[in-house]
């Protein structure tokens, strides 16, 4: 897991994010942690890759040159594993 901070250079707007980088899968986000995945071969996670923790680094991104500073790098729990790399269920309708 990765804390990201990104600030956009042309607003100077900072956010945080987390990330699990992940071999397989799709970009997505789990609405009840705010825990992103990414795929290794993104754009995003190929410009994590590498970074040193609160080393701000500047970087192109297909949304625009950006500062990229990573604050923190942990392993992720089993609980989050497990709740992040599940298969994704279509979603569930009422019969009528």
């Amino acid at each position: 897991m990765a804390e990201i901070e990104k600030e956009d250079v042309g607003t100077n707007r900072k956010h945080r994010f987390t990330f699990l980088v992940a071999t397989y899968g799709e970009t997505g986000t789990d609405p009840a942690t705010g825990i992103e995945c990414l795929p290794h071969n993104s754009p995003l996670a190929a410009a994590l890759l590498g970074l040193t923790v609160d080393k701000p680094t500047l970087v192109t991104l297909p949304a625009g040159a950006a500062v990229l500073t990573v604050r923190s790098i942990r392993n992720p729990t089993q609980p989050e594993l497990d709740r992040l790399l599940a298969p994704i269920k279509p979603p569930e309708f009422a019969e009528e």
